[in-house]
């Protein structure tokens, strides 16, 4: 077939080529593949064969004088990088006890941690699959990438003697930020009832009270606050979630989080407004905004304002009270879009008003150069036209003035045309609806989007609403 000599072989072992003579074409057309592999596993090739460009010799594929690759190395495959892997869920979920029972109290938000106890776990990376020379030498897998657990270490943790975790450097709360950075926050307890004792709360650490909030007190937290209690008519405000075992009563004054609320009830509130909402009885005559979805078993009178969806068992009362639903209208999209609106009409007029002058301004121009052309032909005594000339300078410096900030104003007004349309489509595309598991009343008024009032005039059983083809809101059977 071929020899040593024919070939041409890398020092390194990363490939094997072959010299085509006229004999090598003859001798190796109409033989077998097996064969040619033989051959080079005689002449020291074990790996890395290139079945293809084999099996093409063997049919005449080749003309002499071609140099042809039979071998090549086998690469080493780099393993998986290292990674961060979160030993505590801090995403909400319900526990279905049965199909008309859900707790959302047995997988808490607010989760206490003691010193020591293990937050994140840093998975080293894996070696790869190793490859091989075409002499048969082993290459070794390639080590993925680590992670460096610095990145996501924030206050109140520590790595673990055998450097395998990040563990709570003290007692706290655990906290952890959208980008993945850990924290024990400082927690504090309220053994009793927040009352007048104890007086207004405003602080950056984790708050919580195995008693109530009772009415005419303030509780503040940058971070999650927990009640085991009730909230009386009292400003709760979180930098977090809330969580209100007892439920919330009667009040004037706002409870306002920046992530989850989650309570017993909500009765005759004037205003809760969090990121997502869940409620294990009913949320009554009580005016709620969620920039996510409500859960709850029953909503009826007052105004709920919604930008994802609703999931309930009943919408509404046998009194058919009246109970308004907004859904897919995010509150600060629709403040953003009205403030475009506002801006864009104020730069509209500002446009008007600019080219009105420019055009008023082009007409005295041009009434000067005419006079100043009028009276250079005259050439009248001692006729001093510099203070003309001065005045059409001017002129043109105003008029050229006017004209770039009616060009940044033109920006502007295309600015705010281009971020109004993204808002709005945002709004168009988000996927909005109400799910009903069991009853909804007549009292039920319901507007998705930017669609018409739709109005529940009869009892209807287990149905979605969601906005039709011509921005309209039908009721599906589920």
């Amino acid at each position: 077939m071929f020899e040593r000599s024919n070939l041409i072989v890398s020092d390194t072992g990363d490939f094997s080529s072959l010299k085509l003579t006229e004999d090598i074409v003859k001798n190796l057309r109409d033989s077998k593949v097996e064969s040619i592999v033989e051959n080079l596993k005689r002449l020291g090739i074990s790996k890395g064969f290139k079945f293809k460009e084999l099996e093409n010799l063997t049919l005449g594929k080749y003309k002499p004088n071609n140099e042809i690759t039979l071998a090549e190395r086998i690469d080493p495959q780099k393993g998986e990088d290292g990674r961060f892997n979160y030993l505590i869920e801090d995403r909400f979920k319900s526990v279905i006890k049965s199909e008309i029972d859900v707790d959302f109290y047995e997988v808490g938000i607010v989760r206490d941690l003691s010193k020591g106890d293990k937050i994140v776990e840093i998975v080293p990376p894996s070696k790869g699959t190793p490859g091989f020379d075409i002499f048969g030498n082993i290459i070794e897998g390639v080590l993925g990438d680590s992670v460096n657990p610095q990145k996501i270490m924030g206050k109140g943790t520590v790595l673990s003697s055998n450097e395998k975790f990040i563990v709570s450097s003290k007692n706290g709360v655990y906290k952890r930020n959208p980008i993945g950075v850990v924290s024990v926050i400082d927690k504090l307890e309220i053994s009793g009832d927040q009352n007048s004792v104890i007086g207004n709360i405003d602080t950056d650490s984790s708050v919580v009270i195995l008693g109530s909030i009772i009415s005419g007190l303030n509780c503040v937290s940058r971070h999650s606050i927990k009640i085991d209690g009730f909230i009386e008519n009292t400003l709760v405000e979180s930098g977090d979630s809330i969580v209100c075992k007892g439920g919330v009563n009667k009040g004037v004054f706002e409870i306002k989080a920046g992530g989850t609320v989650r309570t017993k009830y909500i009765h005759n509130r004037k205003t809760v407004s969090c990121k997502d909402l869940y409620v294990e009885e009913d949320i009554l005559n009580s005016k709620v905004e969620v920039l996510g979805s409500i859960f709850a078993k029953k909503i009826s009178g007052g105004i709920c304002k919604v930008n994802n969806r609703i999931e309930v068992d009943t919408l509404g009362d046998e009194s058919f009270s009246i109970t308004n639903f907004e859904i897919g209208l995010n509150q600060k999209i629709l403040k953003r879009l009205s403030s475009c609106k506002l801006e864009q009409d104020q730069s509209f007029d500002k446009l008007k008003n600019l080219h009105k002058n420019i055009v008023v301004d082009s007409e005295r121009l041009q009434k000067l150069k005419n006079r100043l052309f009028a009276l250079s032909k005259i050439k009248i005594g001692n006729t001093d036209l510099s203070e003309i000339a001065n005045s059409i300078k001017n002129l043109k410096l105003s008029i050229n003035k006017m004209v770039v900030e009616q060009q940044n104003v033109q920006r502007k007004i295309d600015s705010l045309k281009k971020e109004y349309d993204l808002l709005s489509n945002k709004i168009e595309s988000s996927e909005s609806e109400i799910v009903v598991r069991g009853s909804v009343f007549p009292g039920v008024n319901i507007k998705i989007k930017f669609s018409d009032p739709f109005e529940v005039k009869e009892k209807m059983s287990k149905v979605k609403f969601i906005i039709d083809e011509n921005n309209g809101v039908k009721a599906v059977k589920l």
